[in-house]
């Protein structure tokens, strides 16, 4: 630092300066507020690490507000360096306005110190005892036997004072869950440093091989989905898979949404799932009869002079603007079967036969290009050859962040169900022969909260030193 012209710079008190920031409560809202902010603009844009697709549709349909928002990172918003950023100081903040307070190291109180405490509070008491060792003695192990730690002060030789806490380790509590969310964020850290991701689109009965560890593959045995019977819509999907490491099986589960399987430091899951396009067999059907048709072989209809041979499936078929066919997308909403249609004398004709709405369909001229008609027959099924992605990661932050979790947790549970509560009691000369007491309580919970309690503690101190 370079001082000013005729003055000195002081670099403790700029470290003072910033961590008075850190502690600002204005500081700590506006921080969380912006990553509340950012974490929601995340949510409802798509992101490209998880949806590809859909970024490159939002580009095309707003193609300023696009460059703009991939401009400042918002289509990965959550590997942005801005947004890991806000979370160091998130970090940094925590570190600097919790660590400074480590549970534990509270200092002893001095008498002075106990007799302003009692002044202070709320909940004040006082009663006529015994002698005074008598009464301080009987005090303290009543409280002892209530579960209170206690600590004794003495004040000369006609005073003493007591201070006692109950359930100390609430405090613990409110250092372990902001210690917790640091974990959190360095298992997070340590993730995007040194984590991997990738998905695996296998095909049922296929296999392929995992990019992150050379050797092994996946195997799909089987692939099931579940589905809603009045919107078609997928309510379950799983994969019965297979993990090989040269040939030797190492794992085997049938993974869904949120059951994934863990084996050599990887971690599959059921990502996606939908149609890439094959077929096994098929179903025609006219008024009277019905055919089956496989890929590519021609089939007679039997009674109209008529063969039909299909080849090409689109799981979620549409029209583009050029009035071409094309799938939107892998999943099977709107499954579409192109067939071609000859019969002697006639010009073949081809037609795109839409399963879901079997009354609509399209014809297809030489050129590619579709118009619609009324078909003659309808796509009553078809079976058509799904895929699984599998996402595949390696996440060595992963204990970090499962440990934060448990860590915030418990302190969550500490400051929740375990409501601190502290004493301070002066026992000085009183008339005669005997004593003055006074004590001071407070509460976690708040003084209302603890007025009960307190009453009857002050009820049986005073039974125990008279």
């Amino acid at each position: 630092l370079r001082p000013p012209r005729g003055g000195e710079v002081s670099v403790g008190g700029t470290i003072s300066s910033t961590m008075d920031l850190f502690r600002s409560v204005k500081f700590n809202v506006g921080l969380l507020v912006a990553i509340i902010l950012a974490s929601a603009v995340g949510t409802f844009l798509p992101q490209a690490p998880e949806a590809p697709d859909r970024v490159a549709a939002f580009l095309r349909a707003y193609p300023g507000v696009g460059g703009g928002l991939r401009a400042l990172g918002m289509f990965d918003l959550f590997g942005s360096w801005w947004f890991f950023a806000l979370l160091t100081l998130l970090a940094l903040d925590t570190v600097v306005c919790r660590f400074r307070t480590i549970p534990g190291r509270e200092k002893t109180e001095s008498f002075e110190t106990i007799e302003s405490n009692i002044k202070e509070k709320s909940l004040r008491a006082q009663f006529s005892a015994g002698p005074a060792a008598e009464a301080a003695g009987g005090i303290l192990s009543f409280l002892g036997r209530e579960g209170y730690a206690c600590e004794t002060v003495p004040g000369g030789a006609a005073r003493q004072a007591l201070a006692a806490t109950r359930h100390r380790l609430q405090g613990w509590g409110s250092f372990a869950s902001p210690t917790a969310v640091v974990v959190i964020l360095a298992g997070g850290l340590v993730k995007l440093l040194f984590g991997a991701h990738e998905v695996v689109d296998v095909p049922e009965g296929g296999r392929a091989a995992i990019g992150l560890r050379p050797g092994w593959e996946v195997l799909v045995r089987d692939f099931t989905v579940e589905t809603y019977g009045e919107t078609g819509g997928p309510k379950r999907f799983a994969t019965l898979m297979q993990v090989f490491d040269a040939g030797r099986l190492v794992a085997e589960k049938t993974i869904s949404v949120n059951d994934p399987l863990s084996a050599g430091g990887l971690k599959f899951y059921q990502e996606s799932w939908g149609a890439g396009g094959a077929w096994r067999s098929a179903v025609l059907r006219w008024p009277d009869q019905e055919v089956t048709l496989t890929p590519g072989r021609p089939q007679s209809v039997a009674g109209k002079r008529l063969t039909v041979t299909a080849d090409l499936f689109a799981p979620d078929f549409t029209v583009t603007d050029d009035l071409r066919a094309r799938s939107a997308s892998w999943e099977p909403r709107e499954p579409a079967l192109r067939v071609r249609l000859e019969s002697p004398g006639r010009s073949a004709r081809t037609l795109w036969l839409l399963q879901r709405s079997a009354e609509t369909a399209f014809s297809e001229d030489a050129a590619g290009r579709l118009g619609p008609i009324v078909p003659p027959f309808r796509l009553a099924a078809v079976d058509m050859v799904l895929f699984s992605g599998i996402g595949v990661g390696y996440d060595p932050g992963y204990p970090l962040i499962v440990g934060g979790a448990l860590a915030w947790l418990a302190g969550m549970m500490m400051l929740f169900y375990l409501h601190r509560r502290k004493l301070w009691i002066l026992v000085g000369p009183g008339p005669g022969h005997g004593s003055r007491v006074l004590v001071g309580g407070w509460s976690s919970q708040g003084h209302l909260a603890y007025k009960r309690e307190f009453d009857g503690l002050v009820a049986r101190m005073r039974e125990v030193t008279s």
